[in-house]
Parts: C-alpha cells; sequence; structure tokens
C-alpha cells in the first residue's frame, strides 16, 4: 500500500540513493487553510455589511445600494484571490525510508540520508534541514503534524551519527518511548519544583547549584521586565487594565452599532453619541495592539530566569524546570530576537535527544550567547 502511494521518479532516486524501504508519506494539506480563510470571509463580510449600513444610514437608494454592494463585496473578492493563491502554491510530498528522505516539491526532488543531516530546526509553520554539505531543505508548505516530523528526523539523524544505523526505525520507536517518559519526569519536577518557579529566592541559587553539583556560579540573568515594572503590584494591574481595554474594543463596535440604530432608527436622543470613538477606532486599536505586543510577552516571561554554573545550567520557566550538564548540550542553534513575537534565544540540542528552548525575552543575550560560546562548540547562528 505505501509502495503504491510512491511516485515513479521518487522511487528510482531512493534506490539510487539506497534509502531502503518506504516507510511513511507526509503530504501538503490545503484543507485546513481554505476552512480558516472560508469563516474568515464569513465573519468579515458581516461586519462590512453592518458598517455599509451604518454609512448609509439605511436610506436605500440607489446609489447607497450600489456603494453598500461595492463594500461588501470586498471581502469575498479578497478572499477569492487569496483561495486561488493556496490552491495554486506547488504541493510538497515528504517521503520517510528507512535509511533517508525525500523531498518533492514541484518538479524539484531533494535527497538525504540521516548520516548526512547535521541538525534540523523548525516550528508550527517550517522547518529547515541542514546537511553535511553545507547545502539546506526547506520543509514545510501545509505540511500537517510538522513538529512531529521534524522530531522524527532530527532523532533519525542524531541516531544515525551515533552509529545506530541498523534498525533505525525500531531504535527511533523506542527513543519516543524514553522521550515520553523524560518528559514525564520533567513534568513531574516541574511541579515538585513549583515553589522555585513561581517564587524566586535570594537563596536559590545557592540552593539549586549544590543540589544538582553543578559547581561555581557564574552569572542568573532573567527575562520580562526590568526595574519597577517586575514588582507584583504594577504589573499586575497593568495586565488587567489591558485586558479590560481589549473587552472594550471587542465589544465596543457592537455596542456602537446598536447606539447608531437607537439614534437614527428609534430616535432615542438620550444615548451617547460615538462619533468621537468611530473617527479615532482605528489609532486606538493600533496604538494597544502595539503597547499589548510589548507587554504581554513579558508578563508571562516574568519568571523565567537562567542560572548559569561551572558545570552546567538551570531553566527555568512558567511551566519549565531544566538542569542541564555542558557535556549533555551537543549544539546550540542561536536565533535573532526582535522587540514583538521573539519566542527563542536559542534552542540547544542534547545527548539524549532533547531540546531546550532558552526565551528570547532575557536580558543581557550577549552576555548569555559569550558564556554559552566558552562551554559548547558546535553553534549555529539562523537569522
Amino acid at each position: 500500500m505505501m509502495v503504491a502511494q510512491v511516485s515513479d521518479e521518487a522511487s528510482q532516486l531512493a534506490e539510487k540513493h539506497h534509502l531502503g524501504a518506504p516507510l511513511k508519506i507526509y503530504c501538503t494539506d490545503k484543507r485546513s487553510d481554505l476552512k480558516i480563510l472560508g469563516w474568515i470571509i464569513g465573519i468579515l463580510s458581516l461586519v462590512m455589511l453592518v458598517m455599509a449600513l451604518s454609512f448609509s444610514r439605511f436610506q436605500f437608494t440607489s446609489f447607497n445600494l450600489f456603494l453598500d454592494g461595492l463594500f461588501v463585496a470586498i471581502p469575498p473578492v479578497v478572499g477569492l484571490i487569496l483561495m486561488a493563491i493556496i490552491l495554486l502554491a506547488q504541493p510538497m510530498t515528504i517521503y520517510i525510508y528507512a535509511s533517508g528522505l525525500l523531498v518533492h516539491s514541484g518538479k524539484t526532488y531533494q535527497v538525504a540520508r540521516w548520516e548526512e543531516i547535521e541538525w534540523v530546526t523548525g516550528n508550527h509553520e517550517k522547518g529547515v534541514i541542514y546537511l553535511a554539505n553545507q547545502e539546506t531543505i526547506e520543509i514545510g508548505s501545509r505540511i500537517p503534524r510538522l513538529v512531529v516530523l521534524i522530531q522524527e528526523i532530527e532523532l533519525k539523524a542524531q541516531l544515525a551519527r551515533d552509529g545506530e544505523e541498523r534498525d533505525i526505525e525500531r531504535r527511533f520507536e523506542d527513543l519516543l518511548i524514553r522521550k515520553s517518559f523524560l518528559q514525564q519526569e520533567k513534568v513531574q519536577i516541574a511541579t515538585e519544583k513549583e515553589a522555585f518557579i513561581l517564587y524566586e529566592r535570594p537563596e536559590e541559587v545557592e540552593q539549586l547549584g549544590a543540589e544538582y553539583r553543578l559547581g561555581e556560579h557564574i552569572a542568573t540573568y532573567h527575562a520580562g521586565f526590568k526595574g519597577i515594572l517586575r514588582r507584583k503590584i504594577l504589573a499586575v494591574p497593568i495586565y488587567y487594565m489591558l485586558l479590560l481595554i481589549w473587552t472594550v474594543l471587542i465589544v465596543g463596535p457592537i455596542i456602537g452599532i446598536i447606539l447608531f440604530l437607537g439614534r437614527s432608527i428609534f430616535n432615542l436622543d438620550f444615548l451617547p453619541d460615538v462619533s468621537f470613538l468611530r473617527s479615532y477606532w482605528h489609532l486606538i486599536y493600533m496604538f494597544v495592539l502595539f503597547i499589548s505586543g510589548i507587554y504581554m510577552p513579558r508578563y508571562f516571561a516574568r519568571f523565567t530566569r537562567l542560572h548559569l554554573y561551572s558545570q552546567g545550567l538551570i531553566y527555568i520557566e512558567a511551566s519549565v524546570f531544566e538542569v542541564v550538564s555542558w557535556e549533555q548540550i551537543e549544539r546550540i542553534v542561536s536565533h535573532k530576537t526582535l522587540l514583538m513575537l521573539s519566542p527563542h534565544l536559542c534552542q540547544m540540542y542534547l545527548t539524549k535527544g532533547d531540546i531546550v528552548m532558552i526565551s528570547g525575552y532575557m536580558h543581557q543575550q550577549v552576555e548569555i550567547k559569550a558564556i554559552l560560546d566558552k562551554h559548547v562548540e558546535d553553534r549555529v547562528q539562523v537569522g
């Protein structure tokens, strides 16, 4: 059944590169994107209809009907263009074989054996495979379960690099089971260390360093806010104030429509005029969006800290408690961070097949990278 789904050209390339038997196939899935696009078009069309009727003050002249129709037609037209772009985008198929993988996109085929893969990085939208010959293979293009696929490629490549090429699929399944137990153990440790995660104490550095025998303390770095904004008495009220503003911004248009209908149709003159909000709505929305994009991620990162020792590190985040010795780190992949939406400063690939991701909202990132560089030889900068 699996062989029947593999194209003739893919089979010939797999045979040429001695990839072995086909095991899995990952294909582009455009249906989820089309469903989301359909919902967005429907909601925007309804909003545009209400706005058009509001601006025309429900006066159904031929000119107003033409303008209303033109206004309401904007979302479907844009939606059809986006739908055409999605449907015409080149599909991607990824064949997983016993000894490697084959990526088919359009008329292009890319082949890599497991031992040729140096490392893999990516997220829910895109992945990049880095090969030993300095070439790269990009995967994504709406591949379902992309994170699982990236994890599978990384683990199988690691097994091949360690010389465990025989029966790699069975070893991969065993490694997944070990990772599952390891994840459960990490959750249990995080639960036991909940007091350390939520409340940082002055004696935390020495206590944890002695408990895990990590040697001399080098430095501690925090994420989130600096100075007075780290204080709970100020950070929490600002957080709830932004939530309240967002509630008003979301409910506000509905209230505005009700007020407008009440004043214009039912002549309820005692209702307040909303012309001010209507005039400056977009400005208010963009300002709050900008402030929230900067504040909210740092608010949730306020418990994050990184303790660096001579023998390793301890990374503490919301529900994460990681203890890593320098010998466990195989490779560090660093990323460029931004003012907004900076999820990761770096990813640490460990010998046990695990990945530790350091928050992109850490302070003094240059100093952190300098200390990591002293203890880890294999380093890669992305972006």
